[in-house]
């Protein structure tokens, strides 16, 4: 198939899109930060934030992400930084008889503390992530910050759904509270707004329940927002474009 270039090309791109599904999710740090004017300027984050990170997935080095990164930097240079948290999803398989694991879906999350500390380029990654999650940080119901930017972490177009996590200091839970952007369409807000709310959650499956909450948001925005992001299911895209392959195998094979 080497003298068939648009064929080879179209293999290329096939061999880039995972046969499972992919989401994004921008993670911040907000406990020492005065408010989320200040979410893209950390430098540091609290020992309880990393135990959550811990938990939400595992730390991977970004060069190891060769078929999705999320956008991060592999290469190198190392611009987005060394480390990413990501999780992947499975199905069935077991390690101690030997059965085969298959994953049917992977997280990764842009953590801006995890990132060189260049405003202008976490904000690239992260402002382009529909789901953001901030731990240590809620704003007030009456705060200025509450009224003029409710439910959004950062400024942009996208960061429709926020989810906060604060950690409750006699007890070992977490509250989880789940926001939505101001002046999102009416379709959007009532795909979403089944998800807003606050709960009480042991601290042991917060972690849990929360990664669960932003891969359903991020599944629902994905669906919203298909003309813009493109197909939601990857094994959609991968299905088209074999079918592409398909047809310029054959007709490359009739010149």
């Amino acid at each position: 198939y080497e003298n068939k270039p648009n064929f080879m090309r179209s293999l290329k791109i096939l061999d880039r899109l995972t046969p499972f599904q992919t989401h994004r999710v921008a993670l911040f740090y907000g406990g020492e930060s005065g408010g989320s004017d200040s979410f893209l300027k950390t430098k540091h984050a609290s020992p309880d934030f990393w135990q959550f990170s811990k938990e939400l997935g595992d730390f991977v080095p970004i060069r190891h992400l060769k078929y999705f990164s999320g956008g991060l930097d592999t290469s190198a240079s190392r611009s987005d930084g060394m480390y990413a948290i990501v999780w992947f999803g499975n199905q069935g398989g077991s390690d101690e008889l030997n059965f085969p694991t298959l994953v049917d879906s992977m997280v990764i999350f842009h953590t801006v503390t995890l990132m060189p500390n260049k405003e202008t380029n976490r904000k690239r990654h992260v402002g382009n992530d529909v789901v953001h999650i901030v731990y240590g940080y809620e704003p007030t119901a009456n705060s200025d910050e509450a009224k003029e930017n409710a439910g959004s972490s950062i400024s942009g177009h996208f960061g429709f759904i926020t989810i906060y996590v604060v950690p409750l200091v006699h007890v070992d839970m977490v509250k989880v509270s789940v926001k939505l952007k101001s002046g999102l369409k009416e379709n959007i807000i009532r795909s979403l707004d089944h998800l807003v709310g606050s709960w009480l959650i042991s601290r042991r499956v917060g972690a849990h329940f929360v990664r669960n909450l932003s891969v359903q948001a991020d599944m629902i925005c994905q669906s919203l927002l298909e003309d813009k992001l493109g197909l939601v299911l990857n094994i959609e895209d991968r299905s088209g474009r074999i079918h592409e392959m398909d047809r310029l195998l054959k007709s490359e094979s009739q010149r």
